[in-house]
């Protein structure tokens, strides 16, 4: 209605400017009025000024209904986008009160609407310290602009609920406040805080019984390396006492002996160097075990350890009528390691290739790599399970699974001969195939510096027993 009086005003404002204009034509006849119009002129003029009234009031009309329906649509719009959120709408006036509300579909506030409307903070029903909050967020977020997050937690019937308002300022005298209940998401932020809590807890607990159970492994495996180092020194002395007592009765210092009598003493020697070999592994391998073996640098002729070591294998495989080789030809003239240990490793290599090994020969060789020495001991015995040489250097592993009868020994001497090789700076592994023989191979630096200790883990005799 506001419209069309607006379009009426201006179509009449329209005629009389344009009867005005019109009004000096006719003074030039000395007239001064439209007295002297003639009747037609009069009633043309008119018609004219009415049809344009008409047509401008018209546009108007249109403009102005187009324009009130775009502003309809554009207000109904942003009240579907205002309806589909999900908090409480507050419109709140400078001094804190409430000028209009949009309920929340998720929750109900705990003052109704008809009494918030027109109220201001202080005015309804909350707790003191809410409201002095609220009107310090007012307060701020006039002065900084922006908005402020509150947070606060109100009493309702069925329990506390939790609630997030965050207050923008909408205008110089309003603002907008929107609540949200965030009870839910206190919850699962407590429940979260509760089970981190328990699985620390829990962690702390398990911690603790692995730290006592590993005291308590500690424990047994010191008194096992005991057991075992105190057994085994019981065990070598009579057993050098069988082994030498029989070696003088073979050789005729008691007396003559018969062929069976000397097959059987044979027998027996041959009985107790297998067990006193035995004996020396657990020595070794409980030595090597509580950390406290050393490796003792100095500088040698490694060809002059070579052929020592062969020695000690000659007869043995002379028994079994294998051939013997050693190529020096490319190694290096001295290393400086320790010899006694490097011995000890490449004697038990040489004395597993022999005990695997029914035809054909083994061969040891040396060749000098850059600033390293490569020693291989080679046979054409029964070879070695490609899937187990991972394993083979495992304490107990034998690495034979592929043969019918179970080889003589504990499965210690690979894992003495991988500990030893570690402490002197190097490698040690093994190749080769089922029936088509192995290759052990060590890489060694050729100068260790300095000596060599593994960390002690428990007490352990000092004593390591020499190559057998």
């Amino acid at each position: 209605m506001r419209t069309i009086q607006h379009a009426t005003a201006f179509a009449v404002l329209s005629a009389a400017v344009f009867l005005r204009t019109l009004t000096p034509a006719y003074a030039a006849d000395g007239t001064t009025s439209l007295a002297g119009l003639a009747l037609t002129q009069v009633a043309a003029l008119v018609a004219g000024g009415t049809a344009m009234l008409v047509v401008v009031a018209l546009y108007i009309h249109r403009t102005a209904a187009a324009h009130a329906a775009e502003l309809q649509a554009a207000n109904e719009r942003q009240r579907a986008i205002i309806d589909a959120i999900p908090d409480a709408l507050f419109r709140i006036d400078a001094e804190g009160r409430v000028l209009e509300f949009k309920p929340s579909p998720d929750f109900e506030l705990i003052n109704p609407p008809e009494i918030s409307l027109g109220k201001t903070v202080r005015e309804l029903d909350l707790p003191a310290g809410l409201i002095i909050h609220w009107e310090a967020a007012l307060k701020s977020t006039s002065r900084a602009g922006g908005h402020r997050t509150l947070e606060y937690q109100l009493d309702y019937p069925d329990g506390p609920h939790d609630f997030e308002a965050r207050i923008v300022q909408a205008s110089p005298e309003e603002y907008l406040a929107i609540v949200r209940d965030i009870s839910a998401r206190k919850q699962a932020e407590a429940s979260d805080i509760a089970y981190r809590h328990q699985l620390e807890q829990t962690v702390t607990r398990r911690t603790s019984d692995l730290v006592e159970a590993n005291v308590r492994l500690q424990e047994t495996n010191r008194a096992k390396s005991a057991f075992l180092a105190n057994m085994s020194h019981e065990l070598r002395t009579p057993l050098n006492s069988v082994i030498g007592f029989s070696g003088t009765l073979l050789m005729g210092l008691a007396g003559e002996i018969n062929e069976e009598q000397q097959r059987q003493l044979t027998m027996v020697q041959q009985a107790g160097r297998q067990l006193l070999s035995l004996v020396d592994d657990v020595l070794d391998y409980t030595r090597i075990e509580s950390g406290r073996i050393t490796a003792l640098p100095t500088e040698f002729q490694l060809a002059n350890l070579l052929g020592e070591c062969l020695i000690q294998v000659r007869a043995d495989a002379q028994i079994k009528g294998l051939g013997i080789e050693l190529d020096v030809e490319h190694a290096p003239a001295t290393i400086r390691t320790d010899r006694r240990l490097l011995g000890q490793v490449i004697l038990n290599l040489l004395s597993n290739a022999v005990k695997f090994t029914e035809k054909g020969s083994v061969s040891l060789r040396a060749t000098a790599n850059d600033e390293h020495v490569v020693i291989e001991v080679c046979d054409t015995g029964v070879g070695i399970d490609p899937d187990l040489k991972n394993v083979i250097f495992n304490t107990f592993e034998q690495g034979m699974s592929h043969l019918s009868a179970k080889p003589e020994g504990l499965g210690l001497g690979l894992t003495i001969c991988y500990e030893l090789t570690r402490l002197l700076g190097g490698t040690i592994a093994l190749d080769g195939e089922v029936d088509h023989g192995t290759t052990a191979r060590l890489t060694l630096p050729l100068h260790l510096e300095s000596p060599s200790t593994k960390p002690p883990a428990e007490s352990c005799p000092e004593d390591v027993s020499p190559p057998h």
